[in-house]
């Protein structure tokens, strides 16, 4: 009897995200991939579980340079790196608990291998106020945002970690918005948004956020494998 002829299948890309916080963002990513990317009914139709390929994976990482040598370390151990996806989501804090010369490390050395960074000035608050309201000013710290902000008129009784879900309509305002604050803070700094991509200066734009870009690749990575 003649032997099967084993068929070889090829690896389906994974897109990674590393997270620092250990609930509010991946609450959030969690939410919005499985109820707002376009290819996800075909994902589902086509029995491919969505954890099989997005992934984010625990971590107990708080500081942007042991976040991005997890992304790098996990890079290293994939059978198709150049085909897989590899996003770091953290904030700036304040200067006093990260100083900038560790955040401008941690840029170049994503930058180096090859691994995306999802940033938000002073943190990742600032993406979700752009949900509720045009702009945002600037904070030297997370609990200066939340004392000085319209963060607990938004969301009485906030909390970091808690989950919560957002339209598609409020999501889509918050990157136009993002886009938008972005160009601004650029200019107060008298630089283009292109400058903003060297880390010296990115460290110091305040408000800033990318976080909408990480969405953009989630959807464009989902597409393409529906």
């Amino acid at each position: 009897m003649p032997k099967k002829r084993l068929v070889k299948r090829s690896l389906r890309p994974v897109f990674y995200i590393f997270c620092e916080g250990s609930k509010t963002e991946p609450y959030y990513l969690e939410h919005y991939i499985k109820n707002h990317c376009q290819g996800f009914r075909a994902i589902q139709v086509n029995r491919i579980k969505l954890d099989d390929i997005v992934k984010i994976p625990k971590t107990t990482k708080t500081d942007p340079i042991s976040l991005v040598n997890m992304a790098v370390r996990q890079k290293s151990m994939s059978p198709s790196p150049d085909r897989d996806r590899y996003w770091c989501a953290y904030d700036r804090e304040a200067e006093s608990t990260i100083p900038s010369k560790y955040h401008i490390k941690a840029f170049k050395e994503a930058s180096d291998n090859g691994i995306k960074v999802a940033f938000s000035n002073v943190c990742f608050e600032v993406w979700l106020l752009l949900h509720k309201q045009e702009g945002c000013a600037s904070y030297d710290s997370c609990d200066d945002l939340l004392k000085r902000s319209r963060m607990r008129e938004f969301y009485p009784e906030y909390k970091k970690g808690c989950r919560r879900e957002f339209a598609d309509a409020e999501i889509t305002v918050a990157r136009k918005r993002a886009a938008k604050m972005n160009e601004g803070t650029c200019k107060g700094h008298a630089l283009n948004v292109s400058d903003a991509l060297d880390p010296s200066h990115l460290v110091e734009l305040n408000p800033y956020t990318n976080f909408y870009q990480l969405l953009d690749s989630i959807d464009a990575f989902l597409a393409s494998q529906a």
